[in-house]
């Protein structure tokens, strides 16, 4: 079983609580709704009236995919740390019960 992907389809106030939060969509076709501020979550199966009611109404949204991060960049310390410890390249390999 893989996970299906979720997007954003529009902005909606949450019915609780009137908050503005986001409607997702997967790739089946469920919407679901989530809110923070009053924790209430919503879902329904694509085609039913429930569906609808969720989706009508909606501002848009933008459509990229939840789940997808931006590649972060990794940068490289310029020195290391005076902390005493040999660096791991020059450390010894495995270990010993030798002083127990």
């Amino acid at each position: 079983m893989t996970a299906r992907t979720k997007t954003k389809t529009g902005k909606k106030p949450c019915p609780v609580c009137g908050e503005t939060v986001y409607v997702h969509t997967n790739g089946a076709g469920t919407v679901s709704l989530k809110c923070h501020e009053c924790d209430v979550s919503l879902f329904a199966k694509a085609g039913t009236g429930a569906a609808r009611k969720l989706t009508e109404g909606l501002a848009a949204a933008p459509a990229a995919p939840l789940g997808q991060k931006p590649k972060a960049s990794v940068a490289k310390p310029k020195d290391a740390p005076a902390s005493g410890h040999a660096p791991l390249d020059t450390a010894p390999k495995g270990f010993s019960l030798g002083s127990l």
